[in-house]
């Protein structure tokens, strides 16, 4: 028996079949930076149009957790593509520095500033602590295969960046929209500062819910604001019985900072008469909440004595519950009737609506609580305690001066610290504002957020509904580490100084060089001269969403590439509220429009049962641990497979099967390599005219989904990207076109026309696969890349996508649908033989089809070749008046087929079985087609 092994064309690749990716990518990480790809990529992309991604800074504490893993990656994903697709496209991550998750930490090893270290060490501490968290996060963002900028990000903490923020303060100042305020701000007792809203988060509290009796200072003022006669009969009637209005709260502690009390101006509102057991007395109440109310202070029977609209009670004079002072009934829009009796306590200095309706009537904004959440030296009755432990004192004052109605429990939502956790109080206090509507910033802001592309497109509405409803932004803050507020105020008039443009940029050229340090220790004569004594210098840091805020200014003073306004801003669906928010209102506030041109934002990470990533059930999936076991591009193409604008389900499960799914694309890509041994596309590749018409099918195909790939990449629909890329080499290249090609690739010439038109679909299809997979599996496509034949830049990242060839485009002559369906029809019963055992494997059947004439010319249109796409040994098509008279039906109607074992002899070399095996007396073994293969010019191929 002849051996004819070295006849066949056996596939021969370096791309290992085993990943290895925990143990391969850290190396190819390495290549990456001794090549400088990051630094390649940018110089050969100089000149192309431009495509800006700004980076939203992650905060500078703690790992990365899986939350962060997706957000860069989504950034790398389109990052990549748009170079990919011809774009300038550059990455520089940056970090947020400054603020008091840092001041915590290093208060917990150096103390609080001021008892155990001096402003100046501290901020130094502050410092050090945060590079050491972006080295840490650096690494573990770099080991997630993203490409940027890395050696030079930008940081909220640089002194050029800090230069550049006290610059846009300057410009928002000079645009009018800054003034300071006493309001009320929300206070965190442990941070001791002010919080902005974005710090701000509701959950689920208990407090003391008490009914509380404001006493009418005049009754006879009463009875004629209820239309009642006045005579002195009459009045004596009515002024027998105690009389009040009655109001409720969850916040007995503001009761020593009320100043009035605020009804609706067109409620209604009752005068009603009952006994709680003391006698009688009156009750003014919304008359919608009479009966609730009666019904909590366990009242049956009570009397309607008259009524009037909330705008007849203005200016009525009631009396303090406590202190010797009068509380008058004002107007608000705010009242409400879902809870409570329809009469607000109003305490301008701990509420924004109490502040803003006692604006109106000239109130005075009182603040008896300390930052540490204490009340005042000389507050009367509760001096030194601290306002939550002081609610029971506060309710027993009022019951001991007769005016408590009735304490309960209240089960509600009330705002919280996000980093404390801790509930947090309304506190005026003298601070900062960026006004939304002194100079039009609300308007104009809703404005601009209708000419950004928002995606999903309810996130327009979502941001709308934020502006419009926020308050004034205060932006600074009582700490130490932070950017400062580089004012100074007349200490008799409390204007800014008169040359405060100029003062600011003085201040920004000394920050510029040595930091935040320059101004804290200033001494302002240096800049005011003998005016220095006239004026405050301003001690107060700004709120650090206001430094992540004017990263569209500050980064591209630093980084020309990276303009502004920017093509993409890219975070988690809560930025609505954070950074979207705060970059969109400096940049309004700054240059009349928004920060990006479109808006993406991504959802939050859950477990397979939709619960959150939680360390007490846990369902936490570190990425540090992924990637040291599945690797980065699993974790990648979870993320690339998943619909981001949705929670993200994520498990060991989930996360396998996409372990799965990633080495079946694997695979199809080692197959392809390794057929490629040996073909030189420069001096071997075949022209289109000349390729077997299934390659230029299955280039055609490439050609349609390469189309598809790229607008899913413009228009970020990745999981879009992972279906169809699976499902390609899955089904039209698994499950048909390899499997055909096979015996052409395997038992033709080296050389021959019929395996280099193969071969020539191969390479094309394997350039354009390797750039579709490059921005999701980046490690496994630029592994893949080296293993590619002919010439070609270092890394798929240097390339843009591949050109097919001229004639991909056009539709295809033969109807490859048909042929397909009639494949699908005959493997099911080649599957039913090989069960039964009449068949092991399907050459060792023959297939007949019979379709009515105007059907059989369609399905015979490869001829003899028909055996190949069919994959078994002998086919034809039967013209056939009634074509059911034979074997079973096709999925095509009208079609049938007939499959049954053959009986002809087998080729040892190609393994099909054929009547013409041994008709060379030479090759005995051989059938006919091997024989010119082996010894003569070789088969010719023109369809399959």
């Amino acid at each position: 028996m002849a051996d004819y092994k070295n006849t066949i064309n056996l596939p021969s690749t370096g791309f290992p079949m085993k990943a290895d990716l925990a143990n391969a990518e850290p190396r190819m990480l390495a290549s990456w930076e001794r090549r400088d790809l990051y630094g390649r990529i940018r110089a050969l992309a100089k000149g192309r149009p431009p495509f800006v991604l700004t980076d939203g800074p992650p905060y500078a504490n703690g790992s990365i957790h899986l939350g962060h893993a997706v957000n860069k990656i989504l950034k790398d994903v389109i990052v990549k593509s748009r170079t990919l697709d011809g774009y300038d496209a550059p990455y520089v991550p940056g970090w947020d520095c400054h603020g008091l998750p840092i001041e915590m930490q290093v208060e917990k090893t150096h103390g609080r500033v001021g008892q155990k270290i001096a402003p100046k060490a501290f901020r130094a501490a502050c410092r050090d602590y945060a590079l050491k968290q972006v080295d840490g996060q650096r690494a573990d963002f770099k080991r997630l295969g993203v490409l940027g900028d890395w050696q030079n990000p930008y940081l909220t903490m640089m002194p050029r960046f800090e230069a550049e923020q006290l610059r846009a303060f300057a410009k928002i100042i000079a645009n009018g929209h800054v003034y300071k305020g006493y309001k009320p701000v929300h206070w965190c007792l442990n941070c001791r500062s002010a919080l902005a809203e974005a710090e701000v988060e509701y959950e689920d509290r208990t407090s003391p819910s008490i009914y509380v009796r404001f006493p009418v200072e005049d009754v006879a003022e009463l009875e004629r604001r209820f239309g009642f006669d006045p005579a002195p009969a009459r009045a004596g009637v009515l002024g027998e019985a105690p009389t009040s209005v009655a109001i409720w709260t969850t916040t007995p502690w503001t009761l020593p900072a009320n100043r009035a009390v605020s009804v609706h101006p067109v409620f209604d509102y009752a005068l009603v008469e009952f006994d709680l057991g003391a006698g009688l007395e009156r009750l003014v109440v919304a008359s919608e909440r009479v009966a609730p109310l009666m019904q909590i202070l366990g009242v049956v029977q009570w009397n309607l004595i008259g009524e009037v609209k909330g705008a007849a009670l203005e200016h009525l004079a009631l009396r303090h519950p406590f202190l010797e002072r009068r509380s008058p009934v004002i107007l608000g829009e705010h009242v409400t009737l879902d809870a409570g009796t329809g009469a607000v306590h109003t305490a301008p200095g701990h509420g924004l609506e109490d502040y803003l309706v006692g604006r109106r009537y000239e109130l005075e904004v009182e603040n008896p609580v300390g930052g540490d959440g204490r009340f005042l030296p000389g507050t009367p009755y509760f001096e030194g305690e601290e306002v939550f432990e002081a609610n029971p004192h506060v309710i027993e004052v009022l019951a001991e001066r007769g005016a408590l109605l009735k304490g309960e429990p209240y089960h509600h939502s009330y705002p919280h610290c996000w980093r404390h956790k801790t509930p947090v109080i309304f506190r005026a206090t003298p601070q900062w504002f960026i006004s939304m509507d002194q100079a039009g910033l609300r308007k104009a802001a809703l404005e601009a957020i209708a000419h950004v592309d928002w995606m999903p497109a309810w996130g327009e509405q979502r941001i709308s509904g934020m502006i419009a409803g926020r308050p004034d932004w205060c932006v600074s803050r009582q700490r130490t580490w932070g950017v400062p507020i580089p004012l100074f105020v007349h200490k008799h008039s409390g204007e800014l100084h008169p040359r405060t443009q100029e003062l600011i940029e003085e201040v920004a050229k000394l920050v510029e060089v040595d930091g935040i340090d320059a101004w804290f220790d200033l001494d302002p004569a240096a800049l005011l001269g003998a005016e220095a004594g006239d004026y405050d210098k301003a001690t107060d840091v700004m709120d650090v969403w206001f430094d992540s805020g004017v990263v569209h200014h500050a980064v591209s003073q630093i980084r020309p590439e990276i303009t502004a306004p920017a093509d993409l801003y890219l975070e988690g669906s809560d930025q609505h509220r954070g950074w979207f928010h705060s970059s969109l209102l400096t940049s309004v506030a700054m240059h009349g429009r928004a920060p990006y041109r479109g808006v993406l934002t991504h959802g939050f990470t859950v477990d397979e049962k939709g619960r959150k990533m939680s360390k007490s059930i846990g369902n936490v999936l570190v990425p540090q641990k992924l990637t040291g076991t599945l690797g980065a591009d699993v974790v990648r193409l979870w993320i690339a497979a998943t619909d981001y604008a949705n929670e993200m389900s994520v498990s060991d499960e989930i996360l396998r099967r996409m372990a799965d799914s990633y080495r079946r694309m694997r695979n199809t890509l080692r197959f392809l390599l390794g057929n490629l041994h040996g073909f030189d596309p420069a001096a071997d590749a075949l022209p289109w005219q000349e390729l077997v018409a299934i390659d230029r099918w299955a280039i055609s195909q490439a050609f349609a989904l390469q189309n598809d790939v790229i607008t899913a990449y413009r228009n970020y629909e990745f999981h879009d990207i992972y279906q169809k890329v699976h499902n390609f080499c899955v089904v039209e290249l698994g499950g048909f076109y390899l499997d055909i090609i096979k015996d052409r690739l395997y038992t033709t010439g080296a050389r021959s026309a019929p395996r280099r038109s193969a071969q020539t679909a191969m390479y094309h299809i394997a350039e354009a696969m390797v750039r579709w997979l490059a921005p999701i599996l980046s490690f496994t496509a630029d592994e893949a890349w080296a293993f590619l034949p002919g010439a070609r830049a270092e890394s798929v990242f240097l390339e843009t996508w591949h050109s097919l060839p001229v004639g991909a485009e056009r539709e295809a002559e033969i109807d490859w649908p048909a042929l397909i369906a009639l494949k699908s029809a005959v493997a099911l019963e080649l599957e039913r033989l090989r069960a039964a055992g009449s068949i092991g494997a399907p050459l060792e059947a023959e297939v007949t089809v019979y379709a009515p004439p105007a059907q059989s010319a369609r399905l015979a249109s490869l001829g003899d070749e028909l055996r190949f796409l069919l994959i078994t040994s002998q086919a034809r098509v039967v013209a056939a008046e009634d074509p059911s008279a034979h074997g079973v039906p096709a999925s095509e109607p009208g079609v049938w087929l007939e499959v049954v074992p053959s009986a002809q002899p087998k080729c040892v070399r190609c393994w099909h079985l054929r009547a013409d095996v041994g008709r060379d007396p030479a090759h005995p073994e051989l059938c006919a087609r091997c024989v010119v293969n082996v010894e003569g010019p070789g088969e010719e191929r023109h369809f399959a």
